[in-house]
């Protein structure tokens, strides 16, 4: 008996989804191989179809699934996968590309202990259905003068007893900075002995043994898994993710614009958060204007003594006045400025600037 399935690959369609049957039940996540125009590309499986009642299919043209991947993608994958694809205007093919990209670091003897692992558990029921938590996240904005004592509170929080086996992920926006942590904490008695996972976004030994950790090919710990990442680490394939942290907020490396996915990776965070009910903690130690904006009109946030972003703080009332050399008395302010000052009483805050 066939199966018939709508597929998401990772060629770019526009967003389209294909059909393929299979001799074997499959479920919606399943990552799959199938023959696309003489070549064979990676795809996920996206609905299970009834020829009976959802479509009439013809079927000598429906080609098989070649090859099924013993990794699938949860409900949560799906959900960032289709919210990603609708707020950044991305083929939803790309994004799932992005997705199973680091995948292909696994090497044929990775794929064997898989096969092994996944034939070992029960068979999972047939089901059209794709569930989501219904948990809210909660995003925190941190004002940090050194990120590397917020990220020191995080990783020694007390709730990690409760998170045995899932994920932390910190973003940071470029290497160096995510080097330079990483070091501090290696040189750190309390942390020297502590697993924390890089993924560079490359084929570096480092990123290989991130990518067996979240395919759970290695050892499991006892503590939760703390994965530090560049941006391209919102597109880890993670089926466990308990909580997101953005270090250095406002750097502008953030934003993705020169390969195909184009994104902003704050706001891809904060679909990732959603998507899989995971906190969210953005942590500067000078937050973008946006981001303060966002946290003016926030109650509640997390209250650290003077790192606190107040929620209640109202913007500066900027006036700004321009000096005229040539009647002007001052070399370095207007007069009117220098009526402020000796005169009249004024809330407002000056900035001079030189008309010539």
């Amino acid at each position: 008996m066939d199966y018939f399935y709508d597929i998401l690959v990772t060629r770019n369609l526009g967003g389209s989804l294909l059909t393929y049957s299979s001799d074997c039940q499959l479920k919606i996540g399943n990552i799959v191989r199938v023959p696309l125009q003489n070549k064979s590309v990676f795809g996920v499986v996206i609905a299970c179809l009834d020829t009976g009642i959802e479509r009439e299919l013809d079927l000598n043209k429906i080609k098989p699934i070649s090859e099924v991947f013993p990794y699938s993608l949860n409900s949560s994958n799906l959900q960032f996968l289709s919210a990603f694809s609708l707020n950044t205007f991305n083929s939803k093919n790309l994004v799932l590309d992005s997705l199973l990209n680091p995948l292909e670091l696994l090497i044929k003897k990775d794929l064997l202990m898989l096969n092994d692992s996944i034939n070992k558990d029960a068979p999972v029921k047939h089901s059209n259905q794709v569930t989501s938590s219904v948990i809210p996240p909660k995003t925190s904005i941190y004002n940090e003068s050194d990120v590397l004592i917020r990220i020191r509170y995080i990783i020694r929080s007390k709730d990690n007893a409760l998170n045995k086996g899932l994920f932390k992920l910190f973003i940071f926006p470029e290497r160096k900075l995510l080097e330079k942590i990483y070091n501090d904490l290696k040189n750190d008695s309390e942390f020297c002995n502590l697993q924390i996972y890089k993924y560079l976004a490359d084929k570096s030994k480092f990123s290989k043994q991130t990518i067996k950790q979240i395919c759970g090919l290695e050892a499991p710990t006892e503590r939760p898994k703390i994965i530090f990442s560049l941006r391209a680490g919102i597109f880890l394939p993670i089926n466990n993710l308990t909580e997101i942290n953005l270090i250095d907020e406002s750097n502008s490396l953030y934003i993705q614009e020169q390969n195909r996915v184009y994104f902003d990776t704050r706001e891809a965070s904060f679909l990732l958060s959603h998507a899989f009910s995971a906190d969210l903690n953005f942590i500067s130690h000078l937050p973008s204007g946006r981001l303060f904006n966002y946290s003016n009109n926030k109650d509640g946030l997390q209250d650290y003594g003077e790192n606190k972003i107040s929620a209640s703080k109202k913007p500066l009332n900027i006036q700004i006045t321009y000096r005229n050399p040539k009647v002007d008395q001052f070399n370095l302010f207007s007069d009117y400025v220098e009526q402020e000052i000796s005169g009249a009483e004024s809330d407002q805050t000056v900035f001079e600037t030189d008309a010539a």
